[in-house]
């Protein structure tokens, strides 16, 4: 959960020294195990995967799930990259990615249960 905080603390020079942070979020680290569950159900689905090379600060809470021992991992539908990013008041939800991430879910479920 974000989290907004200050710290001073002045060190035995006296010189003073402030350090600040804000909007904290646990890391999302996508579990090995996991992202080959997803990278399965896509194949199945016949959807690509890109993945991402660097760190994203969009995983906001999602990075709470891993903290308890969850094997999990975070996939993107990707609108476009001329789409609004999602925080703004201009993102809009594109609808017609609905039925993509029900396929995904779909097949990744579907994979599961075929070897379990």
């Amino acid at each position: 959960m974000a989290q907004i905080a200050k710290k001073t603390k002045r060190n035995h020079h006296g010189l003073l020294c402030a350090h600040e942070y804000d909007d904290v979020f646990a890391a999302s680290i996508n579990e090995p195990e996991a992202t080959a569950i997803f990278a399965n159900g896509l194949e199945r689905a016949g959807i690509g995967r890109r993945d991402q090379k660097v760190p994203s600060v969009g995983s906001e809470d999602f990075g709470q799930f891993g903290l308890s021992g969850a094997k999990a991992a975070m996939l993107f539908l990707g609108s476009s990259p001329d789409w609004p990013r999602v925080h703004p008041p201009d993102y809009d939800f594109r609808d017609e990615l609905i039925p993509v991430g029900i396929r995904i879910f779909s097949e990744t479920l579907a994979a599961c249960l075929d070897n379990s």
